[in-house]
């Protein structure tokens, strides 16, 4: 019988550290999702589409429109340039507005789209492009080309807004840009 006993008491003794032991967890764990949410309201490090600055400048290239026009960007006056990959989701999601902005520019305003991927991947975007209503100069070159070199594209899709080649806004969205350098 005492041996029923102690063990009991054992078991007892095991169930009782355990609890002692789940709530020190809780309590750490409540502690930590206090301190995260304190630490959160910093600004977070922003992930931007180019290695270019806002106020740098863009690299001059030389570059062959779809229809044969050859064009040296970046170009004189404002411009909104935007860089799409034919594989990627996020492009096609950004293209129509993409396309609406492009129509929504002021005279004098020069709009370039950059599209990569296979000639089959890319017919739907260029497409989609040459239905508006402005006129879009649409340039078709690799991943990795000179523009998107000349840009320092880092990921798809990427709008910039430039002003005589200098830089005043890019991000993956084009509702995140500035309205006008």
């Amino acid at each position: 019988m005492s041996v029923l006993s102690a063990a009991v008491v054992l078991v007892g003794l095991i169930g009782l550290l355990n609890l002692v032991l789940s709530f020190g967890i809780i309590r750490r764990l409540r502690a930590q999702a206090t301190d995260q949410h304190a630490h959160s309201s910093r600004p977070k490090p922003t992930i931007r589409p180019t290695t270019l600055e806002d106020g740098e400048r863009v690299v001059a290239v030389d570059a062959v429109t779809i229809d044969g026009r050859t064009v040296e960007l970046p170009f004189a006056g404002p411009s909104f340039v935007g860089f799409f990959s034919a594989t990627c989701s996020s492009c096609k999601e950004q293209l129509i507005p993409f396309v609406v902005t492009a129509e929504r520019q002021p005279a004098g305003v020069q709009v370039l789209a950059v599209v990569g991927g296979t000639d089959e991947e890319a017919a739907p975007y260029l497409a989609e492009l040459l239905s508006g209503r402005s006129e879009v100069l649409i340039v078709r070159e690799q991943e990795d080309g000179p523009i998107q070199k000349a840009f320092g594209i880092m990921g798809f899709p990427a709008f910039t807004i430039l002003d005589d080649g200098v830089l005043h806004g890019s991000d993956f969205q084009v509702s995140a840009l500035p309205d006008r350098p």
